[in-house]
């Protein structure tokens, strides 16, 4: 007897207008019968459970025929790579022992090789050999790990506010970091209806938008921007988040460094 049974819909049509009671005892039967093989005394739920039994008996003739398939399958590959590979009778068979008659529930037209992995079909000429399907198993259990190595390089990661900044930085342009993060965390990091895949592209999409990419490298009196600064189209030096710098103030020496109004200099600071 199998150990596992499927319930179909309309085996439940009758239960509609029974008691907790007689439900319970409708089902006990069909289970009842198709793990222990016993009918119920009553003779008015035999009748209800007739084609029930019917189906039941159906479907076990059919898995006991697939499972004798199955071993049929196994022993006729095992003679088969036994005297491609010169073994006498007694060689080891061990890799077949373990299907057994309740090896699958499930009834197909088809097997497993238990030693290469690999689908046969059943009572046909296209059984393959463990040793053709081995190489076949080789090649189809490593696509899909370079697929899952693949997926996992290009799999999208959210920037935190400083990665972005320091990015922008790295670029000189005024694209600002905290409204770029902000805009992108309400649509749930998607550009239109698809899933980001570079932010960094999409700051570059900033740049050209409105115009907030770096346009100059020098000031007008020829000083040389240092490290994030760039000068607008109003011509105002700026850095960082979009602060004001004096024209003639040195190169901004790095991405930690700030202005200082007070000692009119670059401060290394956060």
């Amino acid at each position: 007897m199998k150990n596992t049974i499927v319930i179909h819909k309309d085996w439940l049509i009758p239960t509609d207008e029974m008691s907790d009671a007689e439900y319970r005892e409708y089902m006990d039967a069909i289970f009842a019968y198709a793990f222990e093989g016993k009918r119920p005394e009553d003779r008015s739920l035999r009748m209800l459970l007739r084609l029930v039994f019917q189906h039941i008996d159906n479907y076990e003739a059919k898995y006991d025929k697939s499972v004798q398939q199955r071993k049929e399958a196994a022993q006729k590959r095992w003679e088969r790579y036994r005297k491609g590979h010169g073994l006498d009778a007694t060689g080891d068979a061990t890799a077949y022992d373990t299907i057994r008659d309740n090896a699958n529930n499930t009834v197909t037209d088809t097997v497993t090789d238990t030693v290469t992995g690999v689908p046969v079909e059943l009572g046909t000429d296209k059984e393959k050999t463990p040793n053709g399907a081995k190489k076949k198993v080789a090649a189809a259990t490593a696509a899909p790990v370079a697929l899952k190595e693949e997926s996992k390089a290009k799999r999208f990661t959210r920037p935190s506010v400083e990665e972005v900044r320091a990015y922008c930085s790295e670029r000189g342009n005024s694209v600002n970091a905290e409204a770029f993060v902000d805009f992108y965390e309400s649509k749930g990091w998607k550009v239109g209806n698809s899933p980001m895949k570079d932010w960094r592209a999409s700051v570059r999409t900033w740049e050209k938008r409105d115009g907030r990419g770096a346009r100059k490298t020098t000031t007008a009196g020829g000083t040389t921007l240092g490290v994030g600064e760039w000068i607008d189209e109003q011509g105002n030096r700026l850095y960082g988040s979009g602060k004001r710098v004096p024209l003639n103030a040195p190169p901004r020496p790095g991405a930690d460094y700030y202005w200082s109004k007070e000692s009119n200099s670059w401060i290394a600071g956060v």
